[in-house]
């Protein structure tokens, strides 16, 4: 991988979560984690990075993955480029090595009211997406296509799927950050790595060539690159702090609940000892 294909791995778009049950990969898309300064190029070479890495497994060559795509988060359409449409879909009819089964999610409500416009607008995104998938020939069963009509319909679909509230990321209900994925991009990036050097190492040693200098990086890029990994950073201090913030609500919501049963169990024994006293001459 290139310093930019990590950086766009990093940045959790696309990002691999957690194996199902089952065993079976998921890979997840949500527009929010996209860095403008990563472009549509190298987001492709990612998904296909993260294809190859998927097709490697024994139970991906036999059942496939899935993949999840947030259509619409909360009160927001993400923003989608559709002529990109035509190319994702013919990376996943000509290109992707496993076979793929779609799951596109969507928070916006299903109809009525205010919500007309912004619901007929999802219907577009999901229709356009879907037309390019047949026009280029995607061999497979139906995307699915789920709404939340009900407050955590979403997260029981994921769940159905295999997948674990671990692995179920925080913005559908789970416990899931981009964070874990980013610690799984170090590793992996260091892995091949260190195999490309002892690659290079080896072709050079046989061949007498020596290593070529990398081409020193000019200021603008520098710069662009740093801003990119600010952005990342950012987003994964945020995540963390979130994170936390949502583990002490449940510490103290459980706490809560424990001094409410301890408050009960005394007004029980007071009484016991004044119904004992009661007894006793």
């Amino acid at each position: 991988m290139t310093e930019d294909d990590i950086l766009s791995l990093r940045s959790g778009f696309p990002a691999l979560l957690p194996k199902t049950k089952t065993g079976k990969y998921v890979i997840y898309a949500d527009r929010r984690q996209k860095v403008e300064s990563v472009s549509f190029t190298v987001r492709i070479r990612s998904l296909f990075y993260l294809a190859h890495v998927i097709s490697e497994d024994e139970v991906a060559q036999a059942e496939g993955c899935y993949w999840v795509i947030l259509v619409a988060a909360p009160n927001r359409l993400l923003p989608i480029n559709p002529p990109a449409f035509k190319i994702v879909a013919r990376f996943l009819a000509e290109t992707a090595p496993i076979k793929v089964d779609i799951h596109l999610l969507n928070y916006s409500p299903i109809s009525g009211g205010a919500h007309t416009k912004r619901f007929h607008e999802v219907q577009d995104v999901i229709t356009s997406f879907l037309v390019s998938l047949l026009e280029q020939g995607f061999q497979s069963d139906t995307p699915n296509v789920h709404f939340e009509r009900e407050e955590g319909q979403l997260f029981g679909i994921l769940r159905g799927l295999g997948l674990t509230k671990e692995s179920i990321p925080t913005a559908l209900g789970g416990w899931w950050t981009s964070e874990i994925f980013r610690t799984w991009c170090q590793s992996r990036a260091e892995e091949d790595r260190g195999q490309l050097k002892e690659d290079v190492s080896s072709e050079a040693a046989n061949s007498g060539l020596t290593k070529k200098k990398r081409k020193p990086t000019g200021p603008v890029e520098k710069e662009s690159k740093k801003r990119t990994r600010n952005i990342i950073y950012s987003r994964q201090r945020r995540a963390r702090q979130l994170h936390e913030f949502e583990e002490l609500q449940e510490k103290h919501g459980q706490m809560t609940k424990e001094n409410k049963m301890l408050a009960t169990e005394q007004i029980r024994l007071k009484e016991l000892m004044k119904q004992a006293k009661e007894y006793i001459p």
